[in-house]
């Protein structure tokens, strides 16, 4: 069983290291613990990690990545919902990337909880899972959310939308080379559509931005 400040510093590695694909070292892990620990506690502790299966060390002088035990680990102990915010989900992202990187796994969205996000990448064999009760909200600010439309990058039109072509402008919820990725549950997911339109009476409304962004938008996927 790890301690607190193992589990501390394993999810710090994996985070870090499914932001930036790069071997972790001590003193990044010292710079971003909620406690002050110096870098050769933090080492000390790597080797515990190390001999536990849960982190790898590529060579003798860099930092430590997560071993598929490791990001298992992460997924099933260390994602806390409580922990997402108004305004960042890199909790929720974070174990879609750990699960893909593990080859393949669950996100679970826990029910009785609101979780509000930007929009999300969906990953090739990661399943994410709203239990009945949980509701995943998306963002109202339209700059939360991923662009599939390559036009939509243009700084013209990139904030005061442009015409349906093939793809979606936005989408919130997209998968790209995404084979056997599937979003499942009783769950709801709230696109927050009405943050982008505009009520003028009992019967009539109008969208103030156009297009409105895409709910689900996967592309050059299978078995989804």
């Amino acid at each position: 069983m790890l301690t607190k400040r193992q589990e501390q510093i394993l999810q710090a590695i994996v985070r870090q290291y499914t932001a930036t694909g790069q071997p972790v070292g001590s003193k990044l892990i010292a710079s971003v613990l909620p406690m002050k620990v110096s870098s050769a506690t933090i080492r000390n502790e790597m080797v515990v990690l190390e001999h536990a299966g849960l982190v790898t060390k590529e060579h003798s002088s860099s930092g430590r990545v997560p071993s598929k035990q490791g990001f298992r680990y992460y997924v099933d102990h260390l994602l806390d919902p409580t922990t997402i915010t108004k305004h960042d989900a890199a909790a929720i992202q974070s174990a879609l990337d750990a699960a893909h990187q593990n080859g393949g796994g669950t996100v679970v969205l826990t029910s009785g909880k609101t979780y509000y996000s930007d929009s999300l990448h969906l990953r090739a064999q990661v399943e994410l899972h709203l239990q009945k009760g949980a509701r995943l909200k998306a963002t109202a600010d339209i700059n939360g959310y991923i662009r599939p439309c390559e036009t939509i990058n243009d700084p013209k039109t990139a904030l005061i939308g442009n015409p349906v072509t093939g793809k979606p402008s936005f989408a919130f919820l997209y998968g790209f080379e995404a084979d056997g990725c599937s979003v499942t549950g009783e769950g709801v997911i709230d696109a927050n559509g009405h943050a982008f339109v505009e009520r003028k009476d009992r019967y009539y409304v109008t969208g103030n931005f156009y297009p409105r962004p895409t709910v689900i938008y996967i592309e050059k996927s299978n078995h989804i």
